[in-house]
């Protein structure tokens, strides 16, 4: 009998969920952000922090994103808009550590 687990269609299964998931938590994020341009950056930027790339600086993150600068990672870390007070909430009431 094969490992279910193991199998091609169950790990087709899990990236699905995983990629929901993951969809769905961008989306929460996204709400605490001010500008549409920075939401639509934020899925990007969170899927470079969880990829596979060596370093992890904004050039590396634009190139892993296939921008040639990295003038919206920029943006998104220092100068994008959040309501920092709501993000610190819904952390606090998931339990989630500071």
């Amino acid at each position: 009998m094969p490992n279910d687990f193991l199998s091609l269609d169950r790990l087709r299964e899990q990236a699905r969920e995983w990629e929901a998931e993951f969809s769905l938590w961008v989306a929460e994020l996204g709400r605490y952000v001010k500008r549409a341009e920075a939401r639509d950056r934020l899925g990007a930027y969170l899927r470079g922090l969880l990829g596979d790339i060596g370093r992890r600086n904004s050039w590396q993150l634009a190139e892993h994103q296939g921008d040639a600068h990295s003038w919206g990672s920029q943006h998104l870390i220092h100068r994008a808009r959040w309501d920092e007070g709501r993000c610190t909430r819904r952390r606090a009431s998931a339990g989630l550590p500071r």
